[in-house]
């Protein structure tokens, strides 16, 4: 009797520990299929889950928006100056053209913005009536390696 009751409790633990890292598994970002293959994006998951969740960090926390209309000038480069990457313009030049801005939507990853490992970048974005101010790479990296081990990853 003792030996089934051990079992269980074994048992039970192992379950426990299994369905707790499926929860903690890292899900890709959908737009992280807009900038990669599924494969790639699948394969990455399975084999490489920091990178999946550096990549989601990226895309909620490397910039953030500001106003156009402030009482000081915002100055950056124009937005429309970036391209798309290689993997997705087919080795054609394509600009940035998009009109309007929502966070949730908007894929960082899909452009060539150029950042600095010391210093903001600015993007102006007329259209949208917002500046995107890049962090610098640093504060990223770091960042980031508060987030994973913040979040036990």
């Amino acid at each position: 009797m003792k030996k089934i009751s051990f079992l269980l409790i074994v048992s039970f633990f192992m379950t426990s520990i299994c369905l707790k890292a499926q929860d903690n598994k890292i899900k890709p970002d959908s737009r992280l299929y807009e900038c990669f293959e599924a494969s790639y994006v699948n394969q990455m998951e399975q084999s490489n889950p920091k990178l999946v969740a550096y990549y989601n960090y990226y895309l909620e926390n490397s910039f953030y928006v500001v106003d156009l209309k402030q009482s000081k000038p915002v100055t950056g480069e124009n937005i429309n100056s970036v391209t798309l990457i290689k993997d997705l313009s087919k080795d054609k030049t394509i600009y940035f053209s998009e009109k309007s801005f929502d966070l949730k939507k908007f894929n960082v990853l899909k452009y060539k913005f150029k950042t600095e490992d010391n210093s903001f970048s600015t993007y102006i974005w007329k259209d949208a009536g917002i500046a995107i101010i890049f962090l610098p790479r640093n504060q990223i990296a770091e960042g980031y390696q508060k987030f994973i081990k913040d979040n036990k990853i």
